[in-house]
């Protein structure tokens, strides 16, 4: 089974996906992220390009952004999730069964926009940088930090050093985690540079 690292308050600690897959609990309800719907509701994507939902979980993201007229790769390490019938609601939603901590088996400028809700490993930001098509947008909500969860949140800055220079930055709100100067929430809208 392949491993994902996570940054953890000063070292690095291996977890299998296993664990974070049983981990990962269905959302209360069929409802996207707010910080989805709020972000998407002033920006005109480029249409011609699908938008790449990555660790799309139970897929409620994927099925807001179909059911606004976007072509979705809907993709998650766990296979289980993308068979859930979600998928099947729409015929702009495809689903794609991949590991979102090794790097992405898609061309360069192949999406109008990354989405990424709930998810963090080491090198993301890296990872999906070149995907998006010159004025295309990555979309980045991290976890709360409540609990334990907070191992798995980014490092202060990474976005910056990872999507720097190439992306312009609409929206970057960065807090650290109360006790910790190694990890924040983040929520990121990035344009990339024509």
């Amino acid at each position: 089974m392949a491993y994902c690292h996570w940054f953890s308050s000063n070292f690095r600690r291996s977890r299998t996906l296993k664990d974070v897959i049983t981990k990962h609990r269905r959302p209360r309800g069929n409802e996207p992220s707010r910080f989805i719907v709020d972000a998407t509701s002033n920006i005109t994507l480029p249409n011609a390009f699908p938008v790449l939902d990555l660790a799309c979980g139970y897929g409620r993201n994927s099925v807001f952004l179909s059911k606004r007229g976007h072509e979705v790769v809907a993709a998650d390490y766990c296979r289980e999730m993308l068979m859930d019938g979600w998928g099947t609601s729409s015929s702009f939603i495809h689903s794609v069964h991949l590991d979102a901590c090794l790097p992405l088996p898609f061309a360069n400028a192949t999406f109008s926009a990354v989405v990424v809700v709930h998810f963090y490993a080491i090198g993301l930001f890296r990872n999906i940088r070149d995907l998006v098509v010159p004025g295309g947008y990555i979309f980045y909500e991290s976890i709360s930090a409540r609990g334990g969860n907070a191992n798995e949140l980014p490092a202060p800055g990474v976005a910056q050093e990872e999507l720097l220079p190439g992306y312009t930055f609409l929206k970057l709100r960065e807090r650290l985690v109360e006790g910790s100067k190694s990890c924040a929430t983040l929520r990121l809208i990035a344009r990339r540079d024509f």
